[in-house]
C-alpha cells in the first residue's frame, strides 16, 4: 500500500469527520486554448500542405465547489 493510499484510508476520514460537508471545498485550475488550431489537415494528394506554428493563447480558469456540492461558485477566468 502506498503512502497517498494509507493517508487516505487512515487519516483522511479523522479529518473530514470534524466538518460539515459544505465546509469542505475543492478547486481546480485549468488553461483553456482558445484560439489552437488542429493539429492535422485534410488536403487531396497533388495539393501541397505547409506545416504552421500552434498559437498558444490560453486564458486560466479556476472551478470551486463544495463537498456536498451546495455552493458552486462562478468560475474566475485569468487572461
Amino acid at each position: 500500500m502506498d503512502i497517498v493510499s494509507k493517508w487516505v484510508s487512515e487519516k483522511w476520514p479523522d479529518i473530514t469527520a470534524r466538518y460539515n460537508p459544505s465546509d469542505i471545498f475543492n478547486t481546480d485550475e485549468t488553461a483553456l486554448l482558445w484560439q489552437l488550431l488542429p493539429s492535422r489537415t485534410l488536403a487531396h494528394r497533388n495539393e501541397k500542405c505547409h506545416g504552421c506554428k500552434h498559437n498558444k493563447l490560453r486564458i486560466t480558469i479556476l472551478l470551486a465547489t463544495n463537498m456536498d456540492g451546495s455552493s458552486k461558485f462562478r468560475p474566475l477566468v485569468i487572461g
